[in-house]
Parts: structure tokens; sequence; C-alpha cells
């Protein structure tokens, strides 16, 4: 590419930003984060790809049936991080929340960091995982807690 024709497309950057600012630096990076999260993280495994469109899967290495697993896996994970981290600030003890605190730190600057890149990979956000496993346990550790109230009053 010559200096002329990488000019001419910084020019359209600039003029695209400066007619749209909010989507180029809010819409489009939640899109990205959107996107590199509820990614199915197979890059390194045999049956790697995109799960959308579903015509266009690999049936020789069985993506029908991994990606489709993976990207469930995400959405669990995700939800369950969710009902952890609700657990945890509901309890309204200073430690649970500081330790949410942490946790969502971790999670949401290296998010805003990588969406807000113009070419970001869904591989550095798999190190999210270990702490909405953790989160996930939590919230199902305290399944029984949530339900025993209502079994007590089941049983008068």
């Amino acid at each position: 590419m010559t200096p002329e024709i990488d000019a001419g497309f910084a020019r359209i950057a600039s003029e695209r930003i400066a007619r749209h600012p909010f989507r180029y630096y809010v819409w489009l990076p939640l899109k990205r984060a959107r996107t590199m999260w509820f990614d199915t993280h197979s890059q390194y495994w045999p049956f790697e790809g995109t799960l959308l469109p579903l015509e266009d899967l690999d049936y020789e290495h069985y993506q029908q049936v991994w990606l489709p697993l993976f990207a469930g896996l995400t959405g669990v994970y995700t939800v369950l991080g969710l009902a952890g981290a609700w657990l945890l600030w509901d309890s309204r003890k200073f430690t649970a929340r500081r330790w949410l605190l942490l946790v969502a730190l971790a999670i949401f600057l290296r998010l805003i960091l990588f969406s807000s890149m113009e070419n970001p990979e869904p591989r550095y956000l798999v190190e999210f995982f270990p702490f909405l496993a953790v989160l996930g346990g939590i919230a199902i550790a305290r399944v029984p807690r949530l339900l025993k109230p209502q079994m007590n009053a089941d049983s008068h």
C-alpha cells in the first residue's frame, strides 16, 4: 500500500469518526465486547470455527456438535457468574463486595481495553472464565440456602 492510499483511508476514517463519534467510541466497542464474550472460544481445537451461519458448519469436524456446546458453556458460565455476582452484592458484607469489585475490575477493565482495539482476539477473554467459575460456584452453593426458607414454609 502506498503512503497516498494509506493517507486516503486515514482521511476517510477521520471523517467517519467525526460524523458519528458515539458509534465509533461507544457502540462499536460494545459490539466488539459482545462478540468477543460470546465467541465459542474454540481456537485451539480441531473443530475451530464460527457458529453462525449454521449452514457453513463443517460436519467432518463435528462443528455442529462442539461449537453449540462451547457457545452454551459460555452462556452457562455467564449466567452463573452473574448470579454469583448478584449474591455477593446482595450479601451486604464489605468483604464480599470487595472481592466482587476486584473481579469486576479485572474483567471489565480488560474487556474495555480489548473492545477498544480495532482487531481484538477473543482468546484473551478466556482468562475470565476462572473468575466466572468461582462466581458460579458461589451461586450454586447458595441454592440450598435460598430454597431452605421455601421448604420450611411448605412443611408448615
